[in-house]
């Protein structure tokens, strides 16, 4: 039986990352990392809030694999922000957690910090900043799909 559908609209995608950035009102993220393919638009969003120019993305395919599969090169230093639209179960952040210590110079990268516009009240990874928790398990549809 397939998911109940919660749409979501371009105010909340707002309103949440109006809260997620109330967490960083002094913090200064030299990186901010977009998960493709939803956390693209809401990384892009907060590096023009954050007035920060180096935007990168790393594809990250959970879904439908026997193995996680990475598509790109980011290029990480300083105080990373890696950004999601939904921390559904929490393996992709999980798994990106995991592929940013397996694959980059810790000398290079200060700090991660994950966020989600949205998180799954019962999800194994607790990202650090989230805009909203979801209480049940609707299948959200974002106004980029």
């Amino acid at each position: 039986m397939p998911k109940t559908k919660t749409y979501i609209k371009w105010p909340q995608i707002e309103s949440n990352l109006s809260k997620a950035l109330e967490h960083f009102k002094y913090t200064r993220f030299d990186t901010i990392l977009g998960l493709a393919r939803g956390g693209v638009i809401p990384a892009t969003m907060l590096s023009y809030k954050l007035n920060c120019h180096n935007l990168q993305q790393l594809g990250v395919r959970t879904r439908d694999v026997e193995s996680i599969v990475y598509y790109g090169s980011p290029l990480l230093t300083g105080r990373v922000l890696v950004v999601d639209d939904i921390n559904d179960s929490g393996l992709t952040f999980s798994s990106v957690d995991n592929y940013i210590r397996y694959h980059f110079d810790h000398n290079e990268i200060d700090e991660v910090t994950y966020c989600s516009v949205f998180r799954r009240y019962n999800t194994e990874f607790k990202s650090d900043i989230t805009g909203e928790v979801i209480k049940d398990d609707k299948w959200l549809v974002f106004p980029w799909d």
